[in-house]
């Protein structure tokens, strides 16, 4: 006789043969998932207004990207948080000018995506800016009347 483990969930009850239930154990346990969630499309993709752009986490919360279908004209920094914030597009309003962070993770999953060149972010550093190259990879920290690329992104938690 195979001993039964019983487990409640939401006031519904499902046996499950102990033997079973280890050895799935024992699978969790050699392959480990990097944070036990699914990803909402592939990266590069569309979704919700834009392309999908990667997942973050924020305050133990999955955040996932989303980046503009479009890349803006060349502005300085200034005329780049303007227009991050002001982009419509489809039925969304809440677009903005990422932070480093962000693009960071847009150039790891999906630098295709994007034109070659420095992007602007939202993140200052001292009296300068942080920008991402999506053609070389490099970060470097430029004067704000530079004028670089704009790619607004939105975000939604899973």
């Amino acid at each position: 006789m195979t001993q039964q483990i019983g487990i409640t969930i939401d006031q519904q009850k499902l046996n499950v043969p102990l033997p079973a239930l280890l050895s799935l154990l024992a699978q969790e346990q050699a392959v480990p998932t990097a944070a036990g969630f699914s990803l909402p499309a592939e990266f590069g993709k569309p979704l919700q207004g834009g392309i999908y752009v990667g997942p973050i986490i924020e305050d133990g919360k999955v955040v996932h990207l989303i980046a503009a279908n479009e890349t803006l004209d060349p502005l300085d920094w200034d005329g780049a948080n303007t227009a991050g914030s002001e982009y419509r597009d489809g039925l969304f309003d809440d677009w903005y000018l990422p932070t480093k962070a962000e693009l960071l993770i847009a150039l790891i999953y999906a630098q295709s995506a994007f034109e070659h060149g420095y992007h602007w972010s939202s993140t200052p550093y001292e009296s300068y800016v942080w920008a991402v190259d999506f053609e070389y990879g490099v970060v470097g920290s430029r004067y704000r009347s530079t004028k670089f690329r704009v790619r607004p992104f939105r975000r939604f938690i899973a």
